[in-house]
């Protein structure tokens, strides 16, 4: 039982590691994203004269972070099967905790009275 707990707690450290993780690479990847939309906007509106070939690589550059911005948007807003699992299974694993913390409970009730 005690080992039982043990790995459900190592698991539950695992997916709250996953979640940080992926909030870090989603701010990243948006700050990212905003600085760059604001450079250009800001060499736009300042008139700087820009060479052909940092055209291209900020084009290039701004195609791979619209892309990024993409998967973000299609991963924390997507109804996809995996998550939906996911959030059952936690579901499941609540209820199942709380019935078995209401049994010990009951199980304790009935000894001591």
């Amino acid at each position: 039982m005690k080992q039982k707990k043990k790995k459900r707690k190592s698991n539950q450290k695992i997916v709250e590691k996953m979640i940080w993780i992926r909030w870090a690479i989603t701010l990243i990847v948006l700050i990212s994203f905003l600085v760059l939309i604001h450079g250009i906007v800001a060499s736009i509106h300042m008139k700087a004269e820009v060479p052909q070939e940092w055209k291209e690589l900020l084009l290039l550059l701004l195609g791979a972070f619209i892309t990024s911005y993409g998967k973000i948007i299609d991963f924390w807003f997507s109804n996809s099967k995996k998550s939906n699992d996911f959030v059952g299974e936690t579901k499941e694993k609540k209820q199942v905790d709380q019935i078995s913390i209401e049994s010990n409970l009951d199980d304790k009730n009935f000894v001591t009275s």
